[in-house]
């Protein structure tokens, strides 16, 4: 049996993958307005996406349709998630309108936090549902600590 690379050449160590509801329009969003690149795509039955791979600055995404008979569930059939994805964008405020006239959501108004990793989010449409808060404001982590709020 051949040798395999255990972390594969042009990955990163730790990748998203991520099941959506319609993943061929969430490729389309993510490239039209996050610049992503598409690496590759596989279809898979009945029409729908079975894998597909978006690279994003450095970073790569993975993705495919829903399949809840192999338990491949995404955001709309759970009823929500525990995860967001962060990134990080040269011109936040064009990709934040780009988003909205693209058909996102937003879900709280611009406002400057200590952290700022989230001064904006959006919901996406057709993809993940969930928050996707492009930042490109990001302060040092030595402020961090007079930013936190106690309870």
């Amino acid at each position: 049996m051949p040798e395999v690379d255990p972390i594969p050449q042009d990955y990163p160590r730790v990748t998203p993958y991520l099941h959506v509801s319609g993943a061929a329009a969430a490729i389309d969003f993510y490239t039209d307005i996050l610049g992503a690149e598409e690496r590759m795509r596989m279809p898979g039955p009945d029409g729908k996406l079975g894998h597909a791979e978006l690279q994003i600055g450095e970073s790569i995404v993975m993705l495919s349709d829903e399949f809840p008979d192999m338990g491949a569930r995404g955001l709309k059939s759970i009823g929500g998630t525990p995860v967001t994805l962060h990134v990080y964008l040269e011109d936040v405020d064009a990709v934040f309108d780009a988003a909205l006239a693209a058909g996102a959501t937003s879900l709280r108004p611009v406002e400057n936090q200590c952290m700022e990793i989230a001064p904006r989010s959006s919901r996406i449409p057709s993809a993940t549902g969930g928050t996707s808060p492009p930042t490109g404001r990001t302060c040092r982590p030595r402020r961090w600590r007079s930013g936190w709020r106690r309870r």
